[in-house]
C-alpha cells in the first residue's frame, strides 16, 4: 500500500498523464479505505489538495464526495465531509441530490445514512416532488436500491405524499417509478410504497397515466416472484384479459422478458429502452 502511494505521488509532478493519474489516484484511494487505511486516505487526500482551504478544493471535494458515495466508500466520504464542515461549516452548499443518487444506485445504505445524519441530505426533499421522483427513477429498475429507499422513507426524507399531490415532476410520473419496479421485480421497492400508504391495486389511479396496475406489469414482463408478493401484500389480482393491456396478451406480444438495461442506466436517463414506461409496455 505504501508502494502505491509513493507510485501515486510521483506522478502528480506530470500533467501529460493528469487523467491516468486521476485514476490511479482514485484506484489507490478506494483500496486503502476499503483495507482500512485511514492514514493513508488522509495522506492522500492532503497530497491531492482536497483538505485545503481554497475555492479549487472546495470544487475538488464535491466531486470526490460524489466518487466516494459511488464507490461506497465510507471512510473517504466521513473525512471529506469533516474537513468541509470544518472550513464551510454545515450549513454550505453540498452535492447532495447527485451524492444521493450515487448512493441509490449502489444500494449503498451506510453512505446514505451518513449523508442523512450530517445532515447532508435535506429532509424532506426541497422543490415539491422534483428530487424524489429522480430518487425513485433511479432505484425502481434495480433490486439493490431498495433498502436506501425503505431508509429514506423511514427517515421523511422522501415525502410521498407530496410526490403524490403533484405527480409530474421532471418527465415522470410516481406511476411510472412502480411500473418500472414491478416490470424488473423489485418487490422491496414495492413494500416500501405500499406500506407508506402507496395504493398499489387502483386502477384510476395508473390508467390515468395510461399504465396497468402493478400486478399485470409484472405478469406482462414474468415476474412471478413479484405477482406472489403482490398477492401476499393484499394486492387484488386482475386477468390480464380485463386489463389495458388485453390486447397485447392476446396476440402474444406479452409476457416476455424485460429488455435489458443500457449500462445499468436507471428510469432517469433518456437513452435507456426503460427510461418512459410507456414505451416498454406498448412498443
Amino acid at each position: 500500500m505504501l508502494f502505491l502511494l509513493e507510485a501515486h505521488h510521483g506522478r502528480a509532478t506530470s500533467s501529460y498523464y493528469l487523467q491516468d493519474h486521476q485514476d490511479a489516484m482514485y484506484k489507490t484511494l478506494f483500496l486503502a479505505s476499503e483495507k482500512g487505511h485511514r492514514d493513508i486516505v488522509r495522506k492522500i487526500l492532503d497530497i491531492e489538495g482536497y483538505m485545503n482551504d481554497t475555492q479549487i478544493s472546495g470544487t475538488k471535494r464535491t466531486e470526490i464526495m460524489r466518487r466516494a458515495c459511488e464507490a461506497g466508500s465510507e471512510m473517504v466520504l466521513q473525512i471529506v465531509l469533516e474537513r468541509s464542515f470544518e472550513l464551510e461549516g454545515k450549513q454550505s452548499w453540498r452535492p447532495w441530490l447527485d451524492c444521493t443518487l450515487k448512493a441509490t444506485a449502489g444500494g449503498h445504505l451506510s453512505i446514505t445514512r451518513m449523508l442523512v445524519n450530517t445532515g447532508t441530505i435535506p429532509r424532506p426533499f426541497p422543490l415539491g416532488g422534483a428530487h424524489t421522483s429522480k430518487i425513485l427513477g433511479e432505484a425502481a429498475p434495480r433490486h439493490q436500491s431498495a433498502e436506501v429507499i425503505q431508509f429514506l422513507l423511514r427517515r421523511g426524507v422522501i415525502n410521498v405524499a407530496q410526490l403524490h399531490e403533484i405527480q409530474i415532476n421532471v418527465g415522470f410520473e410516481l406511476v411510472h417509478c412502480i411500473i418500472g419496479a414491478a416490470q424488473r421485480g423489485n418487490v422491496g421497492f414495492l413494500e416500501a410504497l405500499s406500506h407508506h400508504g402507496i395504493a398499489l391495486d387502483d386502477e384510476d389511479f395508473y390508467a390515468r397515466a395510461d399504465c396497468p396496475v402493478p400486478i399485470i406489469a409484472a405478469k406482462a414482463f414474468r415476474q412471478v416472484d413479484t405477482v406472489r408478493a403482490l398477492l401476499a401484500l393484499g394486492v387484488a389480482d386482475v386477468d390480464p384479459m380485463q386489463s389495458i393491456l388485453a390486447h397485447q396478451f392476446a396476440n402474444g406480444e406479452l409476457p416476455r422478458d424485460p429488455p435489458a438495461l443500457l449500462n445499468g442506466a436507471g428510469l432517469n436517463d433518456d437513452n435507456d429502452a426503460v427510461a418512459r414506461t410507456a414505451w416498454v409496455i406498448y412498443d
